[in-house]
């Protein structure tokens, strides 16, 4: 199942709960964060990890207020947007994340993805699809068994045909431009 939080005073901006079972992932941690939270005691859901799309503050902005209510949680974003969390710009003017560079630094549990990645979480395959332009760690999230695709703040549902066309095709533009 997926869970759609969006929030209205950011352009719509979107965050994710996959939901399988009594087990989750969420996609972006973004301001609506005290919502997502709510929502995960109110269902008894356990959240088992979080996977940023990119580093720009509107995706990690609630991880400060994550980590601290889910100590051993798992963070997984790209390692060339790995700097973003500790170091963005934009918390020195949002005071109530401004310290999210040392509380969340000593206690997150960040795992960094290199390339394109398939990660094997509550009973589902997140492959995670570096496409760097939006930030340089940019990653789109598929997961087969829902036949769902998160890039940002869109969730596209579309066949698996045109997917696979589409990896398939930004491997050849890889391999000829970067080899």
């Amino acid at each position: 199942m997926i869970k759609e939080f969006i929030n209205p005073m950011i352009n719509n901006q979107k965050s994710y709960l996959i939901i399988n079972k009594q087990e989750c992932v969420l996609i972006d941690a973004s301001l609506n964060i005290k919502e997502i939270i709510s929502y995960l005691v109110n269902e008894k859901l356990q959240l088992k990890a979080v996977i940023i799309t990119h580093g720009h503050w509107d995706h990690i902005i609630g991880l400060n207020t994550l980590i601290s209510q889910y100590p051993q949680l798992t963070v997984y974003i790209n390692q060339w947007d790995e700097n973003f969390i500790y170091h963005h710009p934009y918390y020195k003017m949002l005071v109530d994340h401004e310290q999210i560079s040392e509380a969340t630094k000593t206690n997150i549990n960040l795992i960094p993805i290199i390339g394109s990645t398939a990660l094997k979480l509550i009973g589902y395959d997140f492959l995670c699809q570096h496409i760097p332009g939006h930030t340089p760690g940019s990653q789109y999230i598929l997961i087969k068994e829902l036949n769902a695709v998160f890039i940002g703040y869109t969730i596209l549902k579309i066949k698996l045909v045109i997917m696979a066309f589409l990896i398939v095709m930004m491997s050849i533009l890889k391999s000829h431009y970067l080899n």
